[in-house]
């Protein structure tokens, strides 16, 4: 697949998105008018010492516009402004965005669909929300309560469509065991799929120590 940068697919983006930026406007929250970075989709996947598996998905809103790099990013001030139903619907946004875009394989049990969590958190997945500028984005967390039977773990980027919401992201493959990432990680353009994950052998590592 060539590594080029993509058009921008005829999709009308998110509401909210749109509301939230009005907001932040009418009430003089800083929105620089220079481009904005590009979202990733990162996805980071913890193996714990008890055996289980936590995934973690990191949703920039500015994904489900159709021109994210032009929007600024949303931050808390912004987000405590929503009702409960609209926070709500972010959250189903970014559930409906990770499902058209990532599958979850998992050797040699095949394909698991993910039950994930949705929370805001600071960009970078790097803490809870503390301060009214803080840049927001949503996390998803799936845990598996244990490995047992896996040997090789490994993830799909999709390929996007016309009637999928956004447009072409990198997603960013992370994984982490005991709290250290593993220095080979791999970034996907829609239709790649990632290096297997060697799953089995942390097992045997594990056992050992």
């Amino acid at each position: 697949m060539s590594r080029k940068s993509f058009s921008v697919l005829p999709w009308g983006g998110s509401p909210i998105v749109a509301l939230l930026i009005g907001w932040a406007i009418g009430f003089g929250l800083p929105m620089p008018s220079q481009a904005h970075p590009l979202p990733d989709l990162p996805v980071r996947s913890y193996f714990l010492e008890d055996g289980s598996v936590e995934i973690r998905v990191e949703v920039d809103p500015r994904c489900f516009e159709k021109d994210p790099e032009a929007e600024g990013f949303l931050m808390k001030a912004m987000i405590d402004n929503l009702t409960a139903d609209e926070q709500a619907e972010m959250k189903t946004q970014a559930e409906k965005f990770v499902g058209e875009r990532l599958r979850f394989l998992f050797d040699p049990k095949g394909e698991l669909k993910p039950q994930f969590d949705w929370e805001f958190r600071k960009l970078g997945d790097s803490s809870p929300l503390l301060y009214v500028a803080d840049e927001v984005v949503l996390v998803g967390v799936w845990k598996l309560k244990q490995r047992e039977g896996i040997s090789a773990y490994r993830i799909e980027a999709l390929e996007l469509t016309p009637e999928k919401m956004g447009i072409p992201l990198n997603v960013n493959f992370l994984n982490f065991v005991g709290g250290k990432q593993v220095e080979r990680f791999a970034v996907l353009f829609p239709g790649e799929t990632s290096f297997a994950f060697d799953v089995g052998s942390l097992k045997e590592t594990n056992a050992a120590n």
